[in-house]
């Protein structure tokens, strides 16, 4: 796999910093195949910036109109919040859109196969999250936790027969992008070497650098370690519940939304790396999260948008120095306790059976079940759209997002 150290004579190396020279593509093959299709068409340089502006205004927009889509027929009440939140975000208009990220489009992969999971497209939802997963690989989450749902809700004589299609599907569509970029030298196409990556943001990267400082760098892996047992632990309950409840018959389309973005918001904030951006993932699903991962995702993406507005050290080193002061000093702890009340609000949510649910964790599930509006839970997309139009205005939060 080539390098920028392969193409020292074209004129945009000058531009590369340091750290990347020798750094492969980190990104999937269906974005490769793009991007190598439109340098084709793309003489310049600065049409290549332009072309990448554009493709991400119109996936943002295409993003918002799937998301209003889908939340008129799930949560009405929602509707507004849920196009502000993403639509009007400053950290995806300004970080996201105006530097023409390609996360936008794995965002409209996750609000497009929640649209065709809510309209009972299952195997269109998996071909869509995977192109998404080719594009970037933070759209695995949600691929396997569909896939999951998928088997898990199917009668037991159905399950391996459904499992083969839904396993089958994303390998097959995955061996064609990928079949062009296989080599002996990198066989994971940037994946190893995207799991080495590490940013200055993320809690638990800031963590490990501090215990490597207090212990003459040798117990920093004990930290980044944890980072990575503790997401794998949260994932895992995560997608032990989903099973259950699939198996049960008793989840419903919206659940399965909060199941995706409880994935994301984890991913994000446990993750090695951490930049403006990420945030983008999960908040085309910020609105069906219940109320600590939502806070969560909104406080990291209002935190994050004050960050990285000076990446040029030697050019202006006054504000770049500003820059990394406040993300040193007033980002990163709230990014710590963020993880904090995420992870205990997921234990607790276990603990009580409201993994999934928009009430607090506190009140036991029990409790509820006489109230107006929380009927009992079926299986299948159209009766959960039902049962979903009628319960949304009778939330506590249904008037009050946040």
């Amino acid at each position: 796999m080539q390098t920028p150290l392969d193409h020292t004579g074209d004129l945009l190396w000058n531009y590369v910093g340091p750290r990347w020279v020798d750094t492969p593509a980190v990104y999937g093959p269906a974005w490769t195949s793009l991007s190598a299709v439109m340098s084709r068409f793309l003489p310049y340089p600065a049409d290549h910036v332009e072309a990448y502006r554009y493709l991400a205004i119109a996936t943002s927009l295409a993003t918002c109109a799937v998301i209003v889509w889908t939340v008129r027929r799930l949560w009405p009440e929602r509707t507004a919040f849920a196009l502000l939140a993403f639509g009007a975000n400053p950290v995806i208009v300004f970080h996201s859109v105006a530097s023409g990220h390609n996360d936008l489009l794995v965002a409209l992969a996750i609000a497009g196969a929640f649209a065709l999971v809510v309209a009972d497209h299952r195997f269109a939802a998996i071909a869509l999250l995977t192109l998404g997963a080719l594009v970037k690989a933070t759209a695995v989450l949600p691929l396997v936790l569909l896939i999951v749902w998928c088997i898990g809700r199917e009668p037991r004589g159905r399950r391996r027969r459904t499992a083969l299609a839904a396993v089958g599907l994303p390998a097959a569509i995955g061996l064609v992008f990928a079949l062009p970029y296989v080599q002996l030298h990198d066989p994971t196409l940037g994946m190893l070497e995207l799991a080495g990556h590490e940013g200055w943001l993320a809690p638990a990267s800031v963590l490990a650098r501090g215990f490597d400082a207090l212990t003459f760098h040798t117990l920093g892996w004990v930290f980044r370690l944890a980072a990575a047992v503790l997401l794998l632990g949260c994932l895992g309950m995560l997608g032990r519940e989903l099973w259950r409840r699939a198996a049960a018959g008793t989840m419903t389309t919206r659940e399965l939304g909060a199941a995706w973005g409880w994935a994301l918001v984890l991913l994000t904030l446990l993750g090695p790396v951490l930049l403006p951006w990420y945030v983008v993932w999960a908040m085309p699903l910020v609105w069906v999260l219940p109320r600590v991962p939502r806070v969560a995702l909104i406080g990291t993406g209002a935190l994050l948008g004050v960050t990285l507005w000076s990446a040029e050290a030697l050019r202006y080193p006054g504000g770049f120095a500003l820059n990394v002061a406040i993300g040193d000093w007033l980002v990163v702890p709230v990014l710590i306790w963020f993880v904090l009340i995420v992870v205990l609000d997921l234990r607790s949510r276990i603990r009580l059976g409201s993994l999934f649910e928009d009430r607090p964790p506190a009140e036991p599930a029990s409790s509820s079940r006489d109230q107006p509006g929380d009927e009992q839970r079926v299986a299948g997309p159209a009766r959960d759209d039902a049962r979903e139009h009628g319960d949304g205005a009778t939330l506590e939060v249904g008037s009050e997002p946040l």
